[in-house]
């Protein structure tokens, strides 16, 4: 094997680790998909986050902004999730619906 070879090889090792955790960060970062699989920890961590800004130190704008806006994407991921519930709940209730009946002429 040439000293060309091995370096290719070694290259081509070093992009597919990289690929690799390309993947891997990826497949982490599909926040939205794990928000709607788990609100309830969304919910918790809003809570946790509320109750940390509120007892430590003075109230200041900063601390005001950041629990609102996480009041807001707690309230729009239960609000998405809640409506994805309903939905397939609607769903499979029109499809009971419009089955057919052994009596129906």
């Amino acid at each position: 094997m040439t000293q060309v070879d091995e370096i290719k090889a070694t290259i081509e090792t070093k992009v597919d680790e990289i690929k690799a955790k390309v993947v891997d960060a990826t497949s982490r970062m599909e926040l939205k998909k794990r928000i709607v699989d788990n609100p309830w920890a969304l919910v918790g961590f809003g809570a946790l986050a509320g109750v940390w800004l509120a007892s430590h130190g003075r109230s200041s704008k900063s601390a005001g902004a950041v629990a609102g806006i996480l009041g807001a994407v707690t309230l729009r991921v239960i609000r998405d999730a809640s409506m994805y519930q309903m939905t397939k709940i609607a769903k499979g209730w029109l499809e009971f619906l419009m089955m057919p009946t052994p009596y129906a002429h």
